[in-house]
């Protein structure tokens, strides 16, 4: 019989971990070792026992949510009145067309797109197929206006000047904001929610089943939870920890300002969108049109 012969493993909530609670891949997480759990934000964790009911396997390490990464003054430029705001500035051919020449990325994950495709389709598709071939037919129509497809890279490309529009995650859009920066850059890149559906995601460590060491990962999951070692890893890679929206321990992580969002950034991005929605396989339940209630 095979082995993991890993001590910890971060992986998606959903729909992974929801997958494979019910096998048995992952140890019960004993309370008493990891009484800093109960303090994460209370909010990721209520998203995170749709999953994990109970909250007994998994403990929130990073989350975000997925909308659309842009270059202010390229995107101005070709098009002042630019439907930022809408799936329509990366998902509708008459718009996508307009910026092929400045350069479009879409994330190569299905689960983050796909939903995506579903909801700005002429008409509601029916059932699992109907959606399949609704949203196929949808990105068939941008495809060729489409520069990168990558879920990797695309935010050092914004960065550089070579993509100017792109689907992609929170935490990747402040990525390309520190590379400018850091390279004494003068690209100017926004972030912004799609009014029609904001897909959210968390990120969870979890331990296997067959841990060689389980009490050195019980140890290591206690050390990261501590809010001031969660805030200073939200600092550095900026992807909001689990501590934001449920302490004030992170204090401004993040250090930018999304489109619609000011710093601190990870406990405002918490209740920002009213249409918060949970869809892709970064997401929960797996399906797109999921209220949150956030």
């Amino acid at each position: 019989m095979g082995s993991s012969n890993y001590d910890l493993v971060t992986m998606n909530a959903a729909p992974e971990l929801g997958r494979e609670i019910p096998k048995g891949f992952w140890k019960v997480l004993d309370p008493r070792a990891h009484a800093q759990r109960e303090e994460r934000g209370s909010k990721i964790m209520q998203l995170l026992s749709r999953v994990d009911p109970g909250n007994q396997h998994a403990v929130p390490w990073m989350w975000g949510t997925t909308g659309i990464i842009y270059n202010v003054d390229k995107v101005k430029a070709v098009m002042p009145a630019a439907p930022i705001g809408s799936l329509d500035m990366v998902l509708k051919k008459e718009v996508v067309a307009k910026f092929a020449g400045c350069g479009i990325g879409l994330l190569d994950s299905w689960g983050d797109i796909m939903p995506w495709s579903h909801v700005i389709s002429a008409s509601p598709p029916v059932g699992r197929a109907g959606k399949s071939r609704r949203g196929c037919a949808k990105l068939k129509e941008i495809r060729p206006y489409i520069r990168r497809v990558s879920t990797s890279g695309y935010y050092q490309q914004l960065a550089e000047g070579d993509l100017c529009v792109a689907i992609g995650y929170s935490g990747d859009a402040l990525i390309s904001r520190r590379m400018i920066n850091e390279s004494h850059g003068n690209i100017k890149i926004e972030y912004s929610f799609a009014r029609e559906m904001v897909p959210f995601y968390i990120d969870s460590i979890v331990i296997p089943a067959d841990s060689p060491n389980p009490s050195g990962a019980s140890a290591f999951i206690d050390f990261v939870m501590r809010p001031e070692v969660s805030a200073s890893v939200t600092r550095f890679h900026r992807f909001c920890d689990g501590e934001c929206g449920g302490s004030a321990a992170v204090g401004t992580c993040g250090a930018g300002q999304y489109h619609h969002l000011s710093a601190p950034r990870c406990a405002r991005e918490v209740r920002a969108p009213k249409n918060l929605l949970a869809g892709g396989s970064r997401a929960f339940n797996g399906v797109a049109g999921v209220q949150v209630g956030m």
